[in-house]
């Protein structure tokens, strides 16, 4: 589960828009996604030195509630549930890899808008994520938290920086630096690196966003009994599931409080790593795999 950090992109903008805003012009509370990415055949290396295809799909969706704790928006309190769940089939790797990865978190989070300079953003996230199994396991109970600050520099740049700290992270994963920039050079244009997104943007007007992104995703699950590998690794066995994608992105406003995102590319790079204590077994892709997205998002 990629969460908090799917809290980033929203908040950081709610923090620099309630800025500008009056009772009467403040989004609605709450917001309702729902993601959909399927990726076909991907060329995956086994340890035994062959070569298998897999492909799978990723649904998720997430409630969200935001709370304004003071009439001029600069303090919110975020409320937020998200499940997701990953379906690998299909392909010959069935036995060797579990078919499902499932998580599910709760979490809580403060943006705090100092001034036209500053503002923090902290999250903490409760989750439990299993693989090979819809049945939950205390190995897969974690903890994610997450402390960002964003200094903006002038109207058109600005910079975040922070920690990201996951319990069910392996080994130096546990902890992690968080930085990104935001570049606008012009009101048409918007250059991203970093967190909360790496890519390039064009923005012709306000409904249509059109972008070249760059995702990336490093997720940990309690790894069930029979996908275990070698088999006589027990309890506290995990698996970690990596991402790199490259697509063309489409963002349409369609209307106020609904909106649609269109997401194809490819995916560079998978791995899935088994961690047992110090050991760990590697699946790594052989070459690239093409992807699609679709997330709408509703505000009620």
């Amino acid at each position: 589960m990629n969460k908090p950090t799917s809290l980033i992109l929203p908040l950081l903008l709610a923090g620099g828009a309630l800025l500008a805003q009056d009772e009467s012009a403040r989004p609605s509370p709450f917001t309702f996604e729902f993601d959909v990415i399927h990726t076909a055949n991907l060329a995956m290396d086994l340890p035994s030195g062959a070569t298998e295809d897999m492909r799978n799909t990723q649904y998720a969706f997430e409630l969200e509630y935001d709370l304004v704790l003071d009439e001029h928006g600069r303090r919110v309190l975020g409320f937020g549930l998200e499940v997701s769940r990953d379906e690998f089939g299909g392909n010959s790797l069935t036995g060797l890899v579990p078919e499902q990865f499932s998580s599910i978190g709760l979490e809580v989070s403060y943006l705090h808008v100092f001034n036209e300079r500053w503002l923090s953003l902290t999250a903490l996230t409760v989750s439990n994520a299993t693989a090979g199994t819809d049945e939950w396991d205390d190995d897969g109970l974690g903890v994610q938290g997450l402390a960002l600050a964003r200094y903006t520099f002038s109207e058109s740049l600005n910079a975040t920086f922070g920690i990201y700290v996951d319990s069910l992270g392996v080994g130096s994963d546990k902890v992690n630096p968080v930085l990104g920039v935001q570049w606008t050079p012009s009101e048409r244009w918007r250059i991203d690196m970093g967190v909360p997104s790496t890519g390039v943007t064009y923005i012709p007007n306000e409904q249509f966003e059109f972008g070249l992104v760059g995702n990336f995703r490093s997720d940990v699950f309690a790894l069930d009994q029979p996908y275990r590998q070698p088999r006589n690794w027990t309890d506290g066995a995990k698996v970690e599931l990596l991402d790199i994608r490259l697509g063309a992105q489409l963002k349409w406003h369609l209307t106020p409080v609904a909106r649609l995102e269109l997401e194809a590319g490819s995916v560079l790079y998978r791995e899935m790593e088994f961690h047992y204590d110090d050991l760990h077994v590697d699946f790594e892709s052989d070459g690239s795999g093409v992807y699609g997205r679709i997330k709408m998002s509703f505000d009620f």
